[in-house]
């Protein structure tokens, strides 16, 4: 039996033809209406009995699909989105190592002086924004582009990801972002200076509970915003494009992140990835509010998916 990738040739290009014969090639990428930067170019259209068949396996291959739908426990039993989920574990683990190392290296060279935080920050932002938008060029086509349980479980509330492939992608998200701060202690040789990971510290002396909840929430309520109109509204496809769209998606990141970063003494930033801060703050062996990390991004997602609810970008025919 062929699999999703073989039977969802989503673009057929041509090559130029040479000395009077023609070579063809397909470009295949998995058919996903939640995948990150793709605007629902690489859903499908119930219009084939191919297309129908594979929606019968993947009904999240087309957006909007009905809660029925999407909470079928069979779902579980299709080998190719535990694939998915695999990429998304792997990808994750690289995110969180690359730019762990970078935020180490970055807590190590500064002295505390006003100027040298601001360079220090921005060469942060800017390794997050360049990662970001590297790991969903090349995690996108397979899996959506994730790297992030907020994003999934968005993506299942605005009807685009099936219950099996949020719950899925959020066990292996997490469990690659263990492996990729793991990694780095062992890489490190002691227990990591929790201090200088961005959005995965917040000091309790310093910074209470409700306002962290507030900061976390507002500033994924924002992102949310952003990535989803950017990243996955239908109407921008033929104004951004998958490529151009990516990038978009990785600046809104950065800007989130570099907007919450020095708002209060204590307060290391908005985390926008509960995975992330949940590896490295294993490896760190420091848990404070790390709960308020969830429930934070958990809130943005509940909002986002009633705005969506209230003024729907699109409905399912």
């Amino acid at each position: 039996m062929a699999t999703i990738s073989e039977k969802a040739d989503i673009n057929t290009t041509a090559l130029p033809e040479t000395s009077g014969e023609r070579h063809d090639f397909r470009v295949i990428s998995r058919p996903y209406a939640g995948r990150i930067g793709g605007n629902q170019q690489f859903a499908l259209r119930p219009d084939t009995l191919e297309k129908q068949a594979i929606l019968e396996r993947i009904p999240d291959a087309a957006p909007y699909l009905t809660w029925r739908e999407s909470f079928d426990l069979n779902l579980f039993l299709e080998v190719e989105l535990w694939k998915q989920a695999l990429v998304e574990c792997y990808a994750t683990c690289v995110f969180v190592y690359l730019n762990g190392w970078v935020e180490i290296m970055n807590g190590t060279i500064t002295n505390g002086t006003p100027l040298e935080n601001l360079v220090v920050n921005l060469i942060g932002e800017g390794e997050l924004v360049l990662s970001i938008a590297l790991l969903v060029y090349a995690t996108a086509p397979q899996s959506g582009g994730h790297l992030n349980p907020m994003i999934s479980l968005a993506t299942f509330l605005t009807q685009l990801s099936t219950f099996a492939r949020a719950l899925l992608y959020i066990i292996f998200q997490v469990i690659g972002a263990t492996i990729g701060a793991f990694l780095i202690r062992a890489s490190y040789g002691d227990t990591l200076p929790d201090k200088v990971f961005g959005g995965c510290y917040i000091d309790p002396s310093q910074v209470t509970g409700a306002q962290a909840y507030v900061f976390e929430t507002m500033g994924s309520v924002a992102l949310l915003y952003l990535l989803f109109g950017i990243g996955i509204d239908p109407h921008q496809k033929h104004c951004y494009g998958p490529a151009y769209s990516v990038v978009l998606v990785a600046l809104s990141f950065g800007l989130v992140s570099f907007i919450s970063w020095p708002v209060k003494p204590g307060y290391s930033g908005v985390s926008l990835n509960p995975a992330r801060c949940f590896g490295l703050m294993a490896a760190s062996e420091r848990w404070d509010f790390h709960y308020i990390l969830w429930f934070g991004d958990i809130s943005a997602a509940l909002i986002n998916a009633g705005l969506h609810l209230l003024v729907p970008s699109g409905k399912r025919s």
